[in-house]
């Protein structure tokens, strides 16, 4: 008896021994262009907009998906425009117009929770005279998304910042001539300490230029964080360049471009990965590690930095990732090379396929979280705009186990201009995969029987077009649910689905 007595603290201690297990990453990317994943199946689930948040955790044949699509992104923005265009991302933006959803960033805390609505985005805007209006202060307020405002969408007409473009030039100091203020990618350690890529164009960082490719780093000693873990405030003329892109540091030390090069990464034509571009995405390296920074601190001090991978935006770089390890390498994630020596770069290890006509694909945000093993999507075709000539009403749903019996929610959406839509929060009560969020409240609501999940994990929607002029205008939210057959969860109900009758 004595000897089980003994044998959980030896077995600790034999388990204190051993490595640390990883756990495998998912990457939340937004595209530059429209991707379409390696699975041909799923209708418009297939295609990966621009808009769109996709999801990929990197292993031999595995295929991207879409998590959150253009049509939920709808329903949770409302109309701050208030012109009643409730399907703004419909024909928005022309093909190579640089206007996107930008370096995408997750909590350090939250990496683990998979949740798409804790992903926080900003944009990039600053080429284009174009706005991003959201509602805040429950529907009150109208507010520009500026590069650097990282937000997300709450329930009721609200937004949450994580930190504001305000912050960022706080941070950086004063500027001169030539300027653009924001980020355009963001990354925050365990410690609380911030990285972030100058928005397109550069800034001035405390009396030194850094361009838009170099990563900047805000102690957490400078941050004051709310109880939610957003940013309050920070202090003035606490930030300092740590790698830039092409100034090399005070005693000759690397750039980034000298660690792209490193790599000897390929492009979509094969040649070699050597010039770069504005970064889209940064995030912590899941193999661990450190690097040495390029630029001191301002005491002076060259500090150890947690290995980074970052990405750029440029149409030949076919989704590659790089990292700092190795002083430039091509990043590994889940044991998967994010790019490629030989041959040609063709994105397959985000499991997109690859199309060099269309420069595609090609990052506009990611980072990365902890492995999403279920995901459960509804979406629609046009950015939900139901066409007149549109023969039906169609309606997507994929990610399911085959024979999984769905079902579909539809209630009327706003009824006129600058509304958004009420909601209440399920998640507590919702199986796995759930977005939690309902956002179908106004009545008559239906319910419809898809039926099951196809042998590849789909099902779809489809009712014959009313084509009734008078419709025009009208909008309507759907949420797709599924029973869980193996699961005590019961229901999983996915995102929301906007559309409406143009």
């Amino acid at each position: 008896m004595r000897k089980f007595l003994f044998l959980p603290p030896a077995l600790a201690f034999l388990a204190a021994l051993l490595p640390a297990q990883t756990p495998k990453m998912s990457v939340v990317f937004t595209g530059r262009f429209d991707s379409f994943s390696l699975d041909p199946n799923g209708g418009s689930l297939n295609r990966i907009r621009e808009f769109d948040l996709g999801i990929a955790t990197p292993a031999p044949g595995a295929a991207a998906k879409d998590w959150l699509p253009t049509t939920a992104w709808e329903a949770l923005m409302g109309d701050a425009f208030k012109d009643g265009n409730y399907t703004r991302f419909y024909k928005w933006k022309s093909y190579f117009e640089r206007f996107n959803f930008h370096g995408l960033f997750v909590k350090y805390k939250d990496m683990a929770k998979g949740d798409p609505k804790l992903v926080y985005f900003t944009t990039r805007d600053n080429k284009v005279n174009k706005k991003f209006l959201v509602f805040d202060k429950g529907g009150t307020v109208q507010v520009q998304v500026r590069p650097g405002d990282f937000i997300r969408f709450l329930p009721g007409g609200n937004i949450e910042y994580f930190i504001t473009q305000d912050q960022i030039m706080k941070a950086a100091g004063k500027q001169k001539g030539g300027f653009v203020k924001g980020a355009g990618a963001l990354c925050q350690d365990s410690k609380g300490n911030l990285y972030y890529s100058p928005a397109e164009g550069g800034h001035w960082v405390n009396g030194k230029w850094f361009n838009d490719a170099s990563i900047i780093m805000i102690k957490a000693a400078d941050i004051t964080y709310d109880a939610k873990g957003n940013v309050k405030d920070v202090k003035a003329g606490s930030a300092f360049g740590i790698l830039g892109e092409t100034n090399n540091g005070p005693n000759g030390q690397l750039t980034l471009r000298d660690m792209v090069g490193n790599a000897k990464a390929v492009d979509f034509n094969g040649k070699p990965i050597v010039k770069t571009y504005n970064l889209c995405g940064l995030a912590l390296d899941p193999n661990g590690g450190t690097w040495t920074a390029s630029h001191p601190d301002p005491k002076g001090k060259y500090l150890l930095i947690p290995n980074l991978i970052f990405g750029g935006d440029s149409g030949g770089w076919a989704d590659t990732i790089f990292s700092t390890k190795g002083k430039g390498s091509i990043a590994v994630i889940n044991g998967v090379l994010m790019g490629t020596h030989t041959g040609k770069a063709d994105g397959s290890w985000m499991g997109l396929k690859p199309n060099p006509a269309k420069f595609t694909p090609t990052f506009m945000g990611f980072t990365l979280i902890h492995e999403v093993k279920d995901v459960f999507t509804a979406d629609a075709p046009n950015d939900g705009a139901i066409l007149p000539s549109d023969p039906n009403i169609t309606i997507d749903v994929g990610y399911c186990k085959p024979g999984t019996p769905l079902f579909l929610f539809m209630g009327r959406g706003p009824s006129g201009p600058g509304q958004w839509l009420s909601s209440f929060d399920m998640s507590t009560s919702l199986g796995a995969a759930s977005f939690g969020w309902v956002y179908i409240t106004q009545p008559p609501i239906f319910g419809f029987v898809l039926g099951t999940a196809g042998t590849k994990g789909y099902g779809k929607f489809q009712v014959p077009n009313p084509k009734t002029p008078s419709a025009a205008g009208a909008v309507l939210v759907f949420h797709a649910a599924r029973v869980n057959l193996t699961s005590p969860g019961g229901i999983s109900l996915s995102n929301p689905v906007l559309m409406q009758f143009k």
